[in-house]
């Protein structure tokens, strides 16, 4: 389905019935990443997805894609389907953008599950600004490569062709977000990630060219003190095979939040995706428990 949020076209799906729940995708991803959560959840939620400004078949818009703007559009959609408060999960630049939501709408979020989160790694307050942002770039790179390996990249930019084994080296890529050996013990996990990510460039390449790294710039340079704003109920679960954001990047974050629980699952960045059994019994209790 698709609604007028913020002056462009949002495409949404809800399932289920009760108390609001909203998931929040990562970059590059969309709104299917989170099927079996939402089989998992609307039981007992009425369960929202939807696809972050250009992706999935949200349009783009017209105007530069700031944190403001992926917050407010959120909002618009809240508004557009008469949600007045929501337990909100996101991942990774999700996460992001929950916290941002947070930040500018606290009355409309019941309760955060920021998951595969990359803030606890850049809001160290002894950081240099300069490390910080190399450290950031670092991340975005990651984040990024599944979309064009770096070599692909070089050859694009020098007129060059790419190697014939570019694809191997884009599976690679894709592998990292997962634990080691699961493309060889779960090989339609990999598949079904790399099918959403060819869907996605699709409809990219219909709207216009889209560079996510921008969105999670926008996203990830959050000060570190409104964090300290933070007071609702909040779980953050990290995979401890992630070799984006590693479990000990929540170490920093913890004293913004004054109710907060860590949990870390033996999964890789796409946590949900790889264990969601025991991605689902964790975020249920949370979400079902009147306080932590």
């Amino acid at each position: 389905m698709k609604t007028n949020a913020n002056k462009i076209m949002v495409n949404y799906e809800v399932q289920g019935s009760g108390p609001w729940f909203t998931l929040i995708h990562g970059a590059s991803n969309n709104l299917d990443v989170w099927s079996q959560q939402v089989e998992a959840f609307s039981p007992y939620f009425s369960t929202l997805t939807y696809d972050i400004r250009g992706h999935g078949k949200s349009d783009l818009g017209t105007e530069p894609v700031t944190a403001d703007i992926l917050v407010d559009d959120l909002q618009s959609l809240f508004e557009a389907l008469g949600i007045s408060t929501s337990t909100v999960l996101g991942h990774s630049m999700g996460a992001e953008l929950a916290i941002r939501f947070y930040l500018k709408y606290p009355h409309m979020v019941d309760k955060l599950i920021l998951c595969n989160s990359i803030m606890g790694a850049l809001l160290s307050e002894q950081e240099p600004p300069q490390s910080r942002i190399n450290r950031c770039n670092g991340i975005m790179g990651a984040l990024l490569s599944e979309q064009e390996p770096p070599q692909s990249k070089i050859n694009r930019e020098h007129g060059r062709s790419d190697n014939p084994n570019s694809s191997l080296d884009r599976d690679s890529k894709i592998a990292r977000f997962f634990s080691p050996g699961l493309a060889q013990s779960k090989p339609e996990v990999i598949e079904r990630f790399k099918e959403m990510l060819t869907s996605n460039r699709n409809q990219r390449s219909q709207q216009g060219h889209l560079h996510p790294g921008g969105m999670v710039g926008e996203l990830i340079h959050a000060p570190s003190g409104k964090l300290r704003q933070v007071t609702c109920p909040t779980l953050i679960i990290s995979g401890l095979n992630d070799m984006i954001v590693r479990p000990s990047a929540v170490e920093p974050v913890k004293k913004y939040f004054s109710n907060m629980q860590v949990k870390t699952i033996p999964a890789g960045h796409h946590s949900f995706i790889e264990l969601p059994e025991e991605f689902n019994r964790i975020a249920l209790d949370f979400a079902l428990r009147k306080s932590i």
